[in-house]
């Protein structure tokens, strides 16, 4: 994460705990890194020096004016103004992890070779609260290289009990022999 990034983040962060907006803007970041993927010239065009920033500004308005906090707005206008668009995402996902670490809340990827049912999310996530004393958000995802078992990310950890791991482990203890 970069410097800029993250003061630019924590400040939104900031602000938006004292208005007591900072869910909805959580929410509507979404929106706006979503809008940004579809439309990938958006970023080119708040980055391009030959455009004005009144013109810049009007086009934030029209894109986001009654769609997205007034802080958040602003947010993108500054960034904009101060050349910093490169930074909006990463300063998002930064505005995300302030979020999550004054919320306590950890989010975990779970990979499993096959859909995991919902009974066994509900289980899995109950099981993680008690571990970590937070509220878990569970991201699935399907990897058939896993084989089975499965294979917890957090932070920068991760905890690999896959069969993939363990027939890896097994064919390197065989090759000591």
């Amino acid at each position: 994460m970069s410097k800029i990034a993250s003061v630019y983040a924590n400040s939104l962060f900031e602000v938006s705990l004292e208005e007591k907006v900072d869910n909805q803007i959580r929410e509507e970041i979404t929106d706006i890194c979503n809008a940004f993927e579809r439309d990938s010239e958006l970023v080119k065009v708040l980055d391009a020096p030959m455009i004005t920033k009144e013109e810049k500004e009007k086009l934030l308005d029209t894109l986001f004016k009654d769609k997205v906090n007034k802080y958040l707005l602003n947010f993108l206008k500054i960034m904009t103004d101060r050349k910093a668009v490169m930074y909006i995402r990463e300063s998002f996902d930064e505005y995300v992890e302030a979020y999550n670490r004054h919320y306590n809340i950890e989010k975990i990827v779970a990979t499993t070779a096959i859909e995991m049912p919902q009974e066994l999310k509900d289980k899995l996530i109950n099981k993680l609260q008690k571990v970590t004393g937070k509220t878990v958000i569970l991201d699935t995802k399907v990897d058939k290289n896993v084989l089975g078992g499965i294979v917890l990310k957090y932070n920068d950890a991760q905890l690999d009990d896959s069969i993939a791991m363990k027939l890896k482990n097994m064919k390197e203890e065989l090759s000591k022999i």
